[in-house]
């Protein structure tokens, strides 16, 4: 589930979703993209928040290879590396992602590592209390002690369900497409 902001604007993502759920439902290449499969909306303490539902999906690209290491030398710093192989597995899918949008006129505008997400395993096995507890309430206190009445009461923040759930397979899904454009023209000019 993406959540998004109180009071957030997200209409030119969802006009995305609602674009791409319209004209690639059966594409072969469309199991490279994370969609939408449902929004709602919460009421919270700030306002309205938008949430859009996905498939289950585990660490991004970055956290896999910005995951600290258990031992750090400072003189000599550890980096995690895919393998030349999974790298091109996974260079072929994120291609093949920005071919379907490409193909449905959308730019996706905001590629990055930390917007690759690799499947998890099936996690139906978990139950409903297992997965509830995958989030983690947090009171928000100022550290001067002061009732600040502007910041929200309390932030959830997400948590790893087990490690044994997260395969990182050499396939990945292209999220976030709220930087996406569907341009209604493009022009070139060549000086």
């Amino acid at each position: 589930m993406k959540a998004h902001a109180a009071k957030a604007d997200v209409t030119n993502e969802l006009s995305i979703q609602q674009h791409l759920a319209a004209n690639i439902p059966k594409d072969i290449h469309s199991n490279f993209l994370l969609l939408a499969s449902d929004l709602f909306t919460l009421e919270g303490p700030n306002g309205r928040h938008f949430r859009f539902m996905t498939e289950p999906v585990g660490p991004s690209v970055s956290s896999v290879l910005n995951a600290p290491h258990k031992e750090y030398d400072p003189l000599n710093p550890p980096s995690h590396r895919f393998s030349t192989p999974r790298n091109k597995r996974i260079l072929r899918g994120v291609l093949l992602a920005l071919e379907l949008l490409h193909d449905n006129n959308v730019v996706h505008s905001d590629l990055q590592p930390r917007n690759l997400l690799f499947p998890l395993r099936d996690i139906s096995r978990f139950s409903p209390n297992k997965l509830k507890s995958a989030a983690q309430q947090d009171l928000v206190k100022r550290k001067d002690g002061k009732v600040d009445r502007w910041s929200p009461k309390y932030l959830i923040t997400p948590e790893p369900i087990t490690e044994e759930s997260v395969q990182v397979r050499d396939t990945v899904k292209l999220a976030d497409f709220g930087g996406g454009v569907i341009p209604t023209s493009i022009y070139i000019n060549i000086c």
